[in-house]
């Protein structure tokens, strides 16, 4: 099995889209359910049992969602660099979806 790589894309209204390298896209605005996702992702496993991919429908409205100058765009080293230095004071500016998202992480 390899691994999956992943991407986050933070929106400006709080919700998280997960791209991952084996074609799997979704968008979440529930970061317990995200928080659990990439856990299993940290832990070897893949998307193939997954449901909710949209990489379709979020790929055919990319100009709509994918304004990089409104976006925070993380993959998982910069994911796990927050996560190793999550410190509340210090990520106040992160937006409060990506904040929750690596303080359930990072616990």
């Amino acid at each position: 099995m390899s691994k999956v790589d992943y991407k986050l894309y933070c929106d400006n209204a709080g919700g998280i889209t997960l791209e991952t390298s084996d074609n799997y896209m979704h968008y979440y605005n529930d970061m317990y359910q995200l928080a659990n996702d990439i856990t299993e992702l940290q832990n070897g496993e893949t998307t193939e049992t997954w449901d909710g991919n949209e990489v379709d429908e979020i790929r055919d409205n990319a100009p709509d969602w994918c304004d990089a100058a409104e976006m925070k765009i993380l993959d998982q080293d910069d994911v796990n660099d927050l996560i190793n230095h999550y410190d509340d004071d210090d990520y106040i500016n992160l937006g409060s979806s990506l904040c929750q998202l690596i303080k359930l992480l990072s616990n």
